[in-house]
């Protein structure tokens, strides 16, 4: 399941690349061992990236996204790009899926629309569930429809 934790740290913490890929994996039934075969390197390899101890250069990232399907490569270089983004612009770039906005737009720095990190990992994380599965679907407009029957 995608939690996206926020990182500076590449060896000391899962990274966002690590986490979608894991995702990927899962979603595809794709083992690590087949990747690896596929993209020419190694499963040791593939274990250090889930595990967020090294980013995969551009090279290994192009083999192994061309292993997957348009909506899973985009998830993948998605994630990368996160990882890539220095913690002193993070308020001001986000990077999401073509469905819901440009990859790497800009943010205008307005205060009134701004919600905390914890907020937007929220919404992203459940805007992700929700494209992919109908139950998720179901029960976010059931709870959008409580919250607003409670709003007079």
């Amino acid at each position: 399941m995608f939690t996206y934790r926020e990182t500076s740290c590449i060896k000391c913490a899962v990274t966002h690349f690590g986490e979608a890929l894991t995702e990927v994996l899962r979603e595809t039934g794709m083992s690590r061992n087949h990747l690896a075969k596929l993209s020419e390197l190694t499963s040791p390899q593939i274990s250090r990236y889930i595990h967020g101890e090294t980013q995969p250069e551009f090279s290994s990232l192009s083999r192994m996204v061309a292993q997957f399907g348009d909506y899973h490569r985009a998830v993948l270089m998605a994630a990368h790009l996160r990882d890539r983004i220095p913690e002193s612009a993070k308020h001001l770039i986000k990077i999401r899926l073509s469905g819901s906005t440009v990859l790497g737009e800009v943010q205008p720095g307005n205060k009134a629309d701004e919600v905390s990190p914890e907020v937007q990992e929220a919404l992203e994380f459940i805007q992700f569930r929700a494209r992919k599965d109908p139950q998720w679907q179901n029960a976010l407009v059931s709870l959008v429809r409580v919250f607003k029957s409670t709003i007079k």
